[in-house]
């Protein structure tokens, strides 16, 4: 199984020229799953993925996640292994805001997706696990897309 990776930083405030730019880039890979990583910066589901406190409940960025998942057909792979879980991993703002996007091809390769211990930065690790790795495809070297 081969799939593109691509991890992201989005911007503290809300751009929909990022998620458009986003959507963009996959429409120019679409012929492979995608997972797409990284600290998007938005609160997707305001019940389960913060407290009250939290900084990141924009609906503007909430739309732009909605429209993202939609339009690059992909499901926050740690959401649908964990569907009630509730774990804050921006520290200080009691937040999920790092993600671990996927295509729902890709959901079967997931053995777990897990958060660490905030050590280094104000945020959790997302970490992805994939198994079986004689699953991937391992005929030719790894390259960046073209």
């Amino acid at each position: 199984l081969s799939f593109y990776l691509l991890a992201v930083y989005g911007p503290n405030q809300y751009s929909h020229e990022f998620f458009a730019n986003l959507v963009s880039l996959y429409g120019g890979h679409s012929d492979r799953p995608f997972l797409l990583v990284g600290d998007l910066n938005v609160v997707h589901d305001l019940v389960l993925d913060c407290s009250g406190r939290s900084a990141y409940r924009d609906l503007g960025a909430r739309r732009g996640i909605s429209y993202l998942l939609s339009a690059m057909d992909l499901v926050d792979g740690w959401r649908v292994l964990h569907p009630l879980e509730r774990d804050y991993i921006a520290h200080g703002t009691h937040s999920r805001i790092d993600y671990a996007l996927l295509s729902p091809q890709l959901l079967a390769q997931i053995a777990a997706i897990s958060h660490s211990s905030i050590i280094i930065s104000d945020h959790a690790m997302v970490m992805v696990t994939l198994d079986p790795l004689e699953g991937l495809s391992s005929g030719s070297n790894w390259r960046f897309p073209s």
